[in-house]
């Protein structure tokens, strides 16, 4: 494949054991963020790699979650379109 989408919840950046990890770490150890990939796969909390957090679409307590998670896993083009949606509705971007 020349593309890999690693469209799944297992990404193998958080589990190096799921489908086609090898070819994602072969080109991981490529970049100069190897390291902090590895101690994030570790676990460790010394410079941990910082992840941005962003604004909720729909908050977790939200009832209308119950709904959405079923037909729109996290992670899929399906949740994208809906967020997008949202976010239009609400007047963000």
């Amino acid at each position: 494949p020349r593309i890999i989408h690693y469209a799944g919840f297992i990404k193998p950046w958080n589990d190096a054991s799921c489908d086609l990890a090898d070819v994602y770490w072969s080109y991981a150890r490529q970049t100069p963020f190897y390291e902090n990939l590895i101690q994030h796969l570790s676990g460790s909390s010394h410079n941990q790699i910082q992840v941005a957090q962003h604004e909720r679409v729909i908050a977790e307590d939200n009832g209308l979650r119950r709904l959405v998670d079923p037909i729109a896993p996290i992670g899929s083009a399906r949740r994208e379109i809906l967020k997008t949606v949202a976010r239009a509705v609400e007047g963000r971007h």
